[in-house]
């Protein structure tokens, strides 16, 4: 009797980018549906290390799920070393069993290494486990982390049981509210923290992002217009306060000067 593969959604992770370098066509699209029921954003499937080594620089996965034996002048784990430097995680999923194979991939970002035939249950289990493990080490909502990709930073927020990958870029401002903030979204999606603005400050002061007021933090690069009679900032349709105080902070990232 076949068993239907229904994949857990409790602490989800979403919004994460996986690279499949698998050789086998059959397996990787296998290894495809299996990633995208758990929540992943497969970049792409690919065969050799020629592909593989152009999504990774070009587009910066959270993952990659990575076979040994594959086409092209690279080994996967030649791969692995190669973008030791990018800290991407790499799970290892591979028929070498022998543990030659396996210490020679631990000298890349190894978060797991599985040998093949490989069971959907223990393939998403891994997935889920590994990545809660990697990234999310110590995130809570009292203690936010910002992550690096290239030259991209992120940051990761949980509601309603999900972790939610957010670009630093998107946040449009931060209201604080007694030992709690608001992150507020372009989108107007709003995630809570309990963290004091402070925090919050001390997280993002260096990212371009301006302390306006007691209760508010704004991102530099949104803000639209700044009206001194009114001591407010324009913040797409929003008009945020801002302390007199911070004026000539404000003017000074030079936003105003055409």
């Amino acid at each position: 009797m076949q068993h239907t593969f229904t994949p857990d959604k409790t602490n989800a992770l979403v919004n994460l980018s996986l690279l499949i370098v698998e050789d086998s066509i059959s397996y990787a699209i296998e290894l495809e549906q299996l990633s995208e029921e758990i929540g992943f954003d497969v970049l792409a499937s690919v065969d050799n290390s020629a592909d593989a080594l152009d999504i990774i620089f070009s587009e910066a996965p959270d993952i990659i799920l990575m076979d040994i034996n594959i086409k092209g002048r690279l080994t996967g784990i030649d791969i692995a070393k190669k973008i030791i430097h990018l800290d991407i995680p790499v799970l290892y999923i591979t028929s070498f069993s022998d543990e030659e194979t396996y210490n020679k991939a631990q000298e890349s970002n190894l978060i797991g290494y599985i040998v093949k035939p490989v069971d959907k249950l223990t393939l998403a289990t891994s997935l889920k486990l590994l990545m809660q493990r990697r990234l999310l080490d110590n995130i809570n909502d009292n203690e936010p982390k910002i992550f690096r990709q290239e030259d991209n930073e992120y940051i990761f927020f949980i509601k309603n049981k999900v972790y939610q990958k957010v670009d630093l870029n998107e946040i449009l401002y931060v209201k604080s509210e007694d030992n709690y903030c608001h992150f507020v979204l372009t989108d107007n999606t709003t995630y809570l923290l309990r963290i004091k603005i402070s925090e919050a400050e001390d997280l993002l002061k260096e990212r371009k992002f301006i302390r306006c007021h007691r209760q508010y933090i704004v991102n530099q690069r949104k803000i639209q217009s700044l009206n001194t009679e009114m001591s407010t900032i324009k913040l797409g349709n929003l008009e945020i306060p801002f302390s007199r105080s911070k004026k000539s902070e404000i003017m000074s990232i030079g936003i105003f000067i055409r």
